[in-house]
This record gives structure tokens, C-alpha cells and sequence, in this order.
């Protein structure tokens, strides 16, 4: 008993010291970073991320799908994801960032979750390694918005490491629980590489024909996203949505998100549209392939549309 508590005293004077702590949140236990100011500082201070976006992906899937989830940070939507398509089920989450990765794995293991398949690499249209900067992660900043369609200012191979960048088609899904081998659901936050990861997943698509959700909140790469997605008979629509919930998990009343507005598509096949019913889809404008851009398009939200509008130029 008396080794019992020193070890539980050294863990709790460990976690005082590192600035990743270990925390019971709404969908799991995870490991979030003090220097994390996006998804780890929202589910410290909420216990949850992005809750109304999970909602819809939960209801987009059932026990023993097969999920992917393409720029899976640290695993806020992993976690739950996984929980929800259970034993039977798979869910493929990709993280190029190895410090992130490293997080993402940790927070897999910490829920017992066996059905996760994680990939130290990028997603697009080829097959290859990519260069991912060396960063100081020791530093406060939103690391899940770095992009690798580009080098950094000042980035050089010796400050680089190279990831694989894998194409969806190349990837084995086969679910020997259910003998499938199509994932029925995407979720794309990969920072103006959603039409790349779409190119590269042309088959997948083509076969399977699962929801896509894919964030589309810069105005450089929209129409190209938008035409790419009605090419091959997707049908999107916006959803514009505050990572805020005020019926949180730890019932936090002030609302720290400054009027930030996480802008994605929820993308239909064409065919499944009226067996998809449209509940949840009852307050997303459906997407016009003339009208490719934000400000083509009039919202109701709790945000200014002004602020909205900003905020995608800024990307």
C-alpha cells in the first residue's frame, strides 16, 4: 500500500512539472499540452471540442463502419469516432506532425482503443514523403493549423523531417469483422490539401461512396475544392459551426473562441440524397458550383457574416 501511494504521488508531482497533462474530458481520458492553445486549451477549459461537429459525425455513422479521420491531430474526434463504431468497427486517423502523432497514440491507447489504425504520414494525390518543419512545440501556438502545401519562411532540410504522403486508394481498409472494405465516413482537416486527399482517394470515392466533411476555410483553394467535389457527383454544403457549446461538459459559461467559426462542407453523394432525409443539414446552404466562395452566399449564425467573411480571406 505504501508503494501504491509513493508511485501516486511521483505520477501527480511528474504531471505537475510536464506541460502535458492527463485529463478526464466528455468522450475519454486524454494527454493534452499546456502549449496547445487550440484543441488542448478548449477541452482543458469545456472538457470537449467542437461538440455540434461531433454530433453530426456520430450520426453519419453506426457500429462496424470504417472511418478516416485525415488530419487527426491529437485525437479529439478519434476518440469518440472509434467508441462509436466499436470492435467491429475501424477508424484510420492520419497526423503528419510527429510530436502530434506521438500525442494522438497516446490518447488511442489511454481509452483501450484497439480499432484505430494510426499513420505517421500525410494524405494527397501521390504517393512519396513530404517535408514537415522541426518545431518548437515548447512555444504557445495552434499547431493543427500548420500546412504542408509549402515550406515555411525559412525552412530548410536541416530543419525538416520527411513523413510518407500516402494516396486513400493505397490504403487497406479490409474490416475482417465485416468483410467490408469501404469506409462509409471522411473527415478532412488537412489545411488546403482536402482536393489533394480527394484526387488521391478518386477509386475509394468512386467504390464506396461514403460522407465526406471537409474544411474549406480559405478563399484560395475553394473553387477548385467545390468543382472537384460536383466532378465527381458530391454535393456539398456549408457548415459553419462555433467549437463553443454551451451545454459543455464542464458547464463553462464564457465562451473563450472570439467569434472563431470552424468552416467545413459536409459533402452527400449526389444518389444519397434523399435517403440522407436532411435533419441535420436543415440550417447548411447547399453550395451552388457558380457561387464557389463564402461571400456568394447570406448565413444566420452568432457570428457577424462580416467576421466570417474575414476570417477566410485571412487563410
Amino acid at each position: 500500500m505504501l508503494y501504491f501511494v509513493i508511485l501516486v504521488v511521483c505520477i501527480a508531482l511528474l504531471q505537475a512539472e510536464s506541460p502535458n497533462k492527463i485529463k478526464q474530458c466528455k468522450h475519454g481520458t486524454f494527454i493534452l499540452s499546456d502549449y496547445d492553445i487550440d484543441i488542448s486549451e478548449h477541452m482543458r477549459l469545456y472538457g470537449e471540442w467542437a461538440e455540434s461537429e461531433l454530433d453530426l459525425f456520430l450520426s453519419l455513422i453506426n457500429p462496424g463502419d470504417i472511418v478516416v479521420d485525415a488530419g487527426a491531430n491529437i485525437g479529439a474526434f478519434t476518440v469518440p469516432l472509434a467508441k462509436k463504431v466499436g470492435p467491429s468497427g475501424r477508424v484510420h486517423s492520419f497526423e503528419p506532425q510527429k510530436v502530434i502523432n506521438q500525442r494522438l497514440t497516446a490518447n488511442v491507447v489511454l481509452n483501450d482503443l484497439e480499432n484505430v489504425d494510426i499513420y505517421l504520414s500525410a494524405l494527397g494525390n501521390h504517393t512519396g514523403f513530404i517535408d514537415v518543419p522541426i518545431l518548437n512545440y515548447s512555444l504557445h501556438g495552434n499547431y493543427g493549423a500548420l500546412s504542408l502545401t509549402a515550406p515555411l519562411q525559412n525552412q530548410t532540410p536541416e530543419w525538416s523531417y520527411k513523413v510518407p504522403i500516402h494516396k486513400l486508394d493505397d490504403i487497406n481498409f479490409y474490416n475482417p469483422y465485416t468483410q467490408s472494405n469501404c469506409p462509409s465516413f471522411i473527415k478532412m482537416d488537412v489545411e488546403k490539401m482536402e482536393k489533394w486527399v480527394l484526387q488521391g482517394a478518386a477509386e475509394t470515392l468512386k467504390r464506396c461512396r461514403p460522407y465526406i466533411h471537409a474544411e474549406n476555410n480559405a478563399e484560395s483553394t475553394s473553387k477548385g475544392l467545390i468543382e472537384y467535389l460536383f466532378d465527381i457527383d458530391y454535393i456539398p454544403f456549408w457548415d459553419l459551426r462555433s467549437p463553443y457549446n454551451p451545454n459543455n461538459f464542464n458547464k463553462v459559461e464564457k465562451d473563450t473562441s472570439d467569434g472563431y467559426i470552424s468552416m467545413n462542407m459536409l459533402c452527400v453523394p449526389k444518389e444519397k440524397l434523399t435517403e440522407f432525409g436532411g435533419n441535420v443539414m436543415v440550417e447548411m446552404p447547399r453550395v451552388e458550383r457558380s457561387k464557389p466562395y463564402l461571400a456568394d452566399y447570406k448565413f444566420t449564425t452568432s457570428t457577424s457574416e462580416g467576421r466570417i467573411l474575414t476570417q477566410y480571406k485571412d487563410q
